[in-house]
C-alpha cells in the first residue's frame, strides 16, 4: 500500500481515504495515543482537510481542542483527540505494556527484544531511501511528468 504523493495535504487525504474504505473496528500502534494521533490531527486541521473526521466513525463539523497529552512519552490522548476516534477501538501497545509488563523501559525495541527474542532494526531515513520506497512528497514519475497524473505534475506542465 505504499503511494507517493506531491504534498503532504494530498498524503493526508490519501490516508483518511483508504481508511474510510478499510473502515477498521480497530486501530493500533505503539505509544499512538500520546503522540501519533495528536500530530496527526494537528497536521489535518493545518491543512483543513474536510474530511478529517473520518478518522472515526461519526461525521463531525467542528476540529476538537487539541490540548494536554502527547507531551510525554506514554502520557496518552486528551479527550478531546480520543473524541477524534469515536466509534473505533484503539490499542495503544505502549499503553498496554505499561499496565501488564514490569519493565524498566517501554520502548518497541526493549519490548520486542524481550518478549519476542527479536532484534528490532532501526532505519535511518537514508536506509528506507536505498530500500527503493518512495519518497513521501515526491512524484513516483517525477522524471516523466507529462506521463503522471498527480497535481503537482499537472501543475508542472501548466507552469513550463
Amino acid at each position: 500500500m505504499l503511494s507517493a504523493q506531491a504534498t503532504e495535504r494530498g498524503l493526508l487525504a490519501l490516508l483518511l481515504s483508504r481508511l474510510a474504505a478499510l473502515d477498521p473496528d480497530v486501530l493500533c500502534g505503539h505509544n499512538v495515543g500520546a503522540w501519533d494521533l495528536l500530530l496527526l490531527l494537528q497536521r489535518l486541521q493545518r491543512h483543513k482537510l474536510p474530511n478529517w473526521s473520518a478518522l472515526g466513525r461519526f461525521k463531525r463539523a467542528r476540529f476538537p481542542t487539541l490540548t494536554g497529552g502527547g507531551h510525554v512519552f506514554g502520557g496518552g490522548a486528551s479527550p478531546g483527540v480520543m473524541t477524534c476516534l469515536a466509534g473505533r477501538l484503539l490499542v495503544d501497545t505502549y499503553t498496554c505494556a505499561r499496565e501488564t509488563l514490569r519493565e524498566v523501559e517501554y520502548s518497541l525495541g526493549t519490548l520486542a527484544g524481550k518478549l519476542l527474542k527479536q532484534q528490532r532494526a532501526e532505519l535511518q531515513p537514508q536506509q528506507v531511501r536505498s530500500c527503493r520506497v518512495p519518497r513521501v512528497y515526491t512524484c513516483p514519475e517525477s522524471a516523466s511528468r507529462r506521463a503522471c497524473r498527480c497535481a503537482a505534475c499537472a501543475r508542472a506542465r501548466r507552469a513550463s
